[in-house]
């Protein structure tokens, strides 16, 4: 991707365009070289990097929201003596396995609504690739009263919710699900590439608000050297 001052593009495709030969920010080649376009006052980037900055708080949303999710998959996935499935068997009693899988959904849409809010090429990328996971899924999830929408958001009919098989609520999301493995793996992705740009989005804003202007490229590079 180049840098201009596209609307379409976001500081992950940004990160991702000087990933593709490696994995990590290349200091040099990336944000080296990103910053000291901004030495030119005229140059776009200059916009671009002020309009992320401003995003920090999206991207830390974005990493809470999706830590969340995660934290849901692995309590209901767990296979323990002691998990969530082990107890509603051993109690006859769903209500834990409920509470947790209502409170996934939540966490999923914001997580959602949050990529569709930061924009950019990369994640509609995860945002198609989360809609794939859970239509693959449709049928298991509509059991248990989850409907998959077409936008790629979850809702949940907490009456068939409440009243759904114990069976049927493991196969979703217990230990042997293919779809909670899926789901996981890629919430896990959607989780490092936010908080790479918010750490990033962070240094962006630091910088910015100490040094006054993106023009001083030595104390901003220093900056960045220092945290990233």
């Amino acid at each position: 991707m180049h840098v201009s001052s596209s609307t379409n593009a976001s500081l992950l495709d940004y990160i991702n365009s000087q990933s593709d030969s490696e994995k990590g920010l290349e200091k040099s080649s990336g944000i080296g070289a990103l910053l000291q376009q901004s030495c030119i006052a005229s140059n776009p980037v200059v916009a671009r990097i002020s309009n992320e900055a401003e995003k920090s708080g999206i991207y830390k949303s974005t990493t809470t929201n999706a830590s969340a999710v995660l934290k849901y998959l692995d309590t209901l996935m767990d296979k323990g003596s002691s998990s969530v499935f082990s107890k509603a068997e051993a109690a006859e009693n769903t209500d834990e396995a409920i509470t947790k899988i209502g409170s996934l959904v939540v966490s999923y849409n914001k997580m959602l609504d949050n990529l569709s809010e930061e924009g950019g090429k990369t994640n509609q990328t995860y945002l198609k690739s989360l809609y794939t996971i859970t239509e693959n899924a449709a049928e298991q999830l509509e059991k248990i009263g989850i409907t998959v929408n077409k936008d790629g958001s979850l809702d949940t009919d907490y009456e068939t919710l409440f009243n759904a098989e114990l069976a049927d609520l493991k196969e979703a999301f217990g230990s042997g699900s293919s779809f909670g493995k899926a789901l996981t793996e890629a919430v896990g992705e959607v989780r490092e590439a936010a908080a790479k740009s918010s750490h990033l989005a962070q240094i962006y804003s630091t910088a910015y608000n100490n040094s006054g202007s993106y023009s001083q490229y030595d104390y901003i590079k220093n900056l960045y050297d220092s945290l990233a």
